[in-house]
């Protein structure tokens, strides 16, 4: 990203919607601008015309770059709609020596364990959200690294989409000359942007309602 700008896609069945933002020196993200173009070739959320799709992704990145004056080159890329589902996989890893502190290594192990599952030929992982962390017996651990123990737990939140689904995401984005650097759960994406810590920590639902669809997460 150019100087730590970070760029999110939003292709809806009404309109595609482009945002930029970087984060200030708090931590939170400072937006430097937003542009839009009616959407066509989408229907209920899924992509049935890559050709008017691109041209239309086409149009908000070359508006978004015309104000705000910086070029785009990678972008993250809200997915959602007909066939996207979730299930819930397990992750284990054992910390050897046990004495040591877990480290951010040991988490991204666990987590790619539970990842290691077989799908159907016409799907593939999109995301994985871990949930909750075990160390030995002690359970509901947001933050492992640190802590000490023998084994390392997880359980994680695998995200799914049908290949085709994906693969016409990337096209239309490609199309226009940038690159997908994250395919990200619409759902998932407005809750962190909308929501407030307590909230996320006490639990809640989120209801996205579109022009052709309505998530719920």
């Amino acid at each position: 990203m150019t100087d730590g700008m970070i760029v999110a896609l939003d292709i809806g069945t009404s309109k595609v919607a482009v945002l930029a933002g970087k984060a200030n020196k708090s931590g939170d993200l400072q937006v430097l601008g937003y542009a839009t173009a009616p959407s066509r070739g989408v229907f209920r959320g899924a992509i049935n015309d890559c050709d008017d799709t691109g041209r239309a992704v086409d149009a908000a990145f070359r508006r978004l770059q015309s104000d705000i004056g910086l070029p785009i080159e990678r972008v993250y890329v809200a997915v959602s709609g007909p066939g996207v589902e979730g299930l819930t996989s397990q992750g284990m890893k054992p910390v050897v020596p046990r004495t040591r502190h877990i480290t951010h290594h040991d988490v991204l192990e666990v987590i790619n364990h539970s990842r290691s599952i077989v799908l159907p030929p016409d799907r593939e992982q999109v995301q994985a959200i871990p949930r909750s962390f075990r160390v030995d017996s002690q359970t509901g651990i947001q933050q492992p690294i640190g802590m000490t123990g023998g084994r390392l737990e997880v359980d994680t939140y695998i995200v799914t989409a049908p290949r085709v689904g994906v693969q016409n995401l990337e096209r239309v984005v490609t199309g226009a000359g940038k690159v997908v650097d994250q395919v990200v759960l619409s759902p998932l994406a407005a809750g962190l942007g909308v929501l407030s810590p307590d909230q996320i920590e006490q639990g809640v639902a989120i209801v996205d309602i579109g022009a052709g669809k309505t998530d719920i997460g």
